[in-house]
């Protein structure tokens, strides 16, 4: 998911955004600012998984627009359940509170 430009985290900690760009072989450390990063890391995935969607089995993507790719949808199950669905994951977040 696309981080926010708000979503810094302390100096040396490896961004969630960083292992999503890795996964798809694009080279994190390219960009040369968060906001760099955030921008253009963005279009590159999307740019990456169009390019490499049939070698990585999903297949289901050939109809899909750039959006589709990397933009989630995220539902309220119960109060303390929800689900994004990606078209390369499935996320289940829940509050066990």
């Amino acid at each position: 998911m696309r981080p926010s430009l708000s979503d810094r985290l302390s100096a040396g900690e490896v961004h969630p955004f960083d292992q999503i760009l890795e996964y798809w072989d694009i080279d994190s450390s390219q960009y040369y600012s968060f906001e760099s990063k955030v921008t253009r890391g963005w279009r590159d995935l999307k740019a990456k998984k169009r390019e490499t969607w049939p070698a990585r089995g999903y297949e289901h993507c050939s109809e899909m627009n750039d959006e589709q790719l990397t933009d989630s949808l995220h539902t309220v199950i119960f109060p303390n359940i929800t689900m994004s669905f990606l078209p390369d994951n499935i996320i289940f977040l829940d509050s066990l509170s």
